[in-house]
């Protein structure tokens, strides 16, 4: 067997919804990192790229507004609407932008509930961080 043959083999795609899963999950940059490992896998490295880019910027808008928005604000916003929303977008962009290839497989949904997991509690971790040192150097 060749070495394309068995790289071919072993490819393995995120579903729209594991994508979806993801991002209710641990929020956009999840869904954004599936779907740039998507297409790496597929083999356009530029839109694997945007998508990484994507998810890191939504990533640091979300961060300052939960840090430095007045609580009030999302006190009006149901908790569980933000990541609903966002898990539908990147459900419904998924299903319509990328297929399943002929050769490709199904990534499994443990690894997809793994990573997500495992960058949820990052986050948590880097917003107390964050919310702890801006206690400790407000005059």
């Amino acid at each position: 067997m060749s070495l394309e043959l068995s790289k071919i083999e072993n490819l393995r795609l995120y579903t729209a919804g594991q994508v979806a899963l993801g991002t209710l999950i641990a929020g956009p940059f999840m869904g954004c990192w599936f779907i740039s490992r998507n297409y790496l896998v597929m083999g356009d490295e530029r839109r694997s790229w945007q998508y990484l880019i994507l998810g890191c910027l939504i990533l640091v808008l979300m961060t300052f507004a939960i840090l430095f928005l007045p609580g009030e604000i999302f006190d009006q916003i149901p908790s569980s609407l933000i990541p609903v929303i966002s898990a539908s977008v990147m459900y419904g962009h998924t299903k319509h932008c990328q297929k399943i290839q002929p050769g490709c497989q199904k990534q499994t949904y443990l690894r997809c509930l793994i990573y997500s997991v495992v960058t949820l509690l990052i986050f948590l971790m880097a917003v107390m961080v964050l919310d702890f040192s801006n206690v400790l150097f407000q005059f």
